[in-house]
């Protein structure tokens, strides 16, 4: 039998589509069967097993049909039960007829046993009795139905970090998650969730790709599932299956973070400090957003914050010619192209652009030190907003923050001595701050003559803020300071001029350079006079 929803192929005897799930209806019943729009509940992808007829469970109505699979075992329906071949399911008679014996279950994956354990929808999508006239129209379900939904940032079972939101259901949600106690190169599962490094193998655990995160409604244990709580994780009451990142791509892709599009404000300041006599640090400022219509494009940025190393004459001119590079290639090839053609740099595509940018830097700026005979170089940190996506890249410890709901989160690894130290666990992480060596570092532009960055996507929401700068701030008054601003400075202007004078304040003693990037969703605008639409009175 070819469903009518979907058009997969069916055995004669089914009632619910194993493909979609929907009921099947069979052609001369279809015209006269009422229209019901079936509510976008939650369904596992591939194939499912048939759900159980609709009857209602708290009516006597005497055993349940045969299923499929008792059927293919010879066990015969008891002579008082009708079962139709397809269409609406029909009460059964309510005679009374003896037990029948328990028949052992068939093995079932998780996902056919999360299918089951879930509510039967049978009464709901088969409609009325046919006598019974057609129920109104259904809709979507209410939000106040929808489970809720975990925050960017969020740990679950200390085992996974929520990175963002895929599918919000009545019954199970689906997130990209980050993995955090086992390593995704070698599959070491002794790391610590504050591990930037794989103890293992050494790899960057930062740069892990996403998993797939089921959420389940509470009722659904793994008791309930008939799953080995080893298949999955509870946490807070609720259980969690993980799916394989290969399984990612087949996921449905999420709404869009901006549906009005976006508005980024932006603050940035420079200061030489209270012991150097020259700031050796360069930044870029770069935003691009266009309106047509009265709709607003999805707004651009580029924002750079280079560290000079090398003394006068050696690392302002290292930070100056990587900015300038960086931005030069970045500009042309990524944001006028995703502003003008319709062809635009996505994924991939961007991620080669941001390397070879770097590159380029890295290798003028390495000629450049060969021919003066000097050791200047600088480290970098920049963030390329496309839409609601950042692209994060670094080479040495300049960093790059978010900040959200879950507070001050550093987003990329710095390439120091003592950061590796203290990954491998040889030192403390107060040492950041204390260490004799804590200003040297193994990554930097012109360093050497090729260089390798870290480079990451972050997906931004309304309310966030990217916050990069050099270490010549973060040191001094460390994250503990850099959220106090935040939390009491809304304006990103005034937030980077109270960081800049609270590290003077704190002695001043490198270069201080700081950019703060607000994200804000565009929503429309009440037009002078116009009317609220009415509302409803009870």
């Amino acid at each position: 039998m070819k469903c009518p929803h979907c058009e997969a192929e069916n055995r004669e005897s089914a009632r619910f589509c194993l493909a979609c799930g929907r009921p099947l209806v069979v052609a001369e019943d279809a015209a006269s069967a009422p229209e019901a729009a079936i509510s976008e509940e939650f369904t596992t992808e591939g194939p499912i097993e048939p759900v159980d007829s609709g009857v209602s469970a708290t009516e006597d109505t005497g055993p349940p049909p045969t299923t499929p699979e008792q059927e293919a075992q010879g066990e015969e329906m008891p002579a008082d039960t009708t079962l139709p071949e397809a269409g609406p399911p029909v009460e059964p008679s309510t005679a009374e007829s003896p037990p029948e014996t328990p028949q052992p279950a068939p093995a079932l994956t998780v996902e056919e046993r999360i299918e089951r354990a879930a509510p039967a929808r049978g009464a709901e999508e088969a409609g009325p009795e046919p006598e019974a006239a057609p129920p109104a129209q259904v809709t979507a379900p209410p939000v106040e139905d929808l489970l809720s939904v975990l925050e960017p940032g969020t740990k679950v079972a200390g085992r996974f970090e929520i990175m963002e939101t895929l599918e919000r259901g009545t019954e199970a949600n689906l997130y990209s998650a980050r993995m955090l106690t086992i390593c995704p190169a070698c599959g070491f599962e002794g790391r610590q969730p504050q591990d930037e490094f794989c103890p293992q193998c050494g790899v960057d655990l930062k740069q892990a790709g996403p998993h797939g995160l089921r959420e389940l409604r509470e009722a659904h244990s793994p008791e309930a599932i008939g799953a080995d709580a080893s298949e999955g994780i509870l946490h807070e009451g609720r259980f969690y299956l993980l799916l394989p990142a290969a399984e990612m791509e087949v996921l449905p892709p999420a709404e869009p973070a901006f549906p009005q599009g976006m508005r980024l404000s932006v603050g940035y300041g420079s200061d030489v400090g209270m012991v150097r006599d020259l700031d050796e640090d360069s930044l870029c400022v770069f935003t691009l957003t266009g309106m047509y219509e009265s709709v607003a494009e999805p707004s651009l940025g580029l924002f750079i914050v280079a560290d000079g190393m090398g003394g006068h004459e050696g690392g302002e001119v290292a930070s100056k010619l990587a900015v300038e590079i960086v931005a030069d290639q970045l500009i042309r090839n990524v944001l006028l192209r995703r502003f003008t053609e319709e062809e635009r740099p996505l994924g991939e595509a961007v991620r080669a652009h941001l390397t070879q940018a770097i590159s380029q830097a890295n290798e003028r700026v390495y000629r450049l030190a060969r021919e003066r005979g000097n050791d200047m170089g600088c480290t970098l940190t920049l963030a390329l907003v496309l839409d609601g996506q950042a692209y994060i890249a670094n080479v040495g410890d300049s960093r790059t923050y978010v900040y959200g709901r879950g507070g001050l989160r550093q987003v990329t690894t710095d390439h120091s001595v003592v950061a590796s130290l203290i990954a491998a666990g040889m030192a403390e992480r107060e040492e950041l701050y204390t260490h004799p060596d804590r200003h040297v570092v193994y990554r930097a532009i012109g360093g050497k003559s090729a260089v390798e960055a870290d480079i990451r996507e972050e997906g931004l929401v309304d309310g966030d803020s990217l916050l990069l700068c050099c270490d010549g701030l973060w040191e001094a008054i460390r994250d503990e300071g850099i959220e106090e601003v935040l939390l009491t400075h809304f304006d990103p202007q005034a937030a980077c001029d109270e960081m800049i004078r609270r590290v003077n304040q704190a002695g001043g003693e490198d270069n201080i350079s700081v950019i703060l990037v607000n994200v804000q969703e565009i929503t429309p605008a009440a037009r002078p006079g116009s009317q609220s639409p009415p509302t409803a009175l009870s």
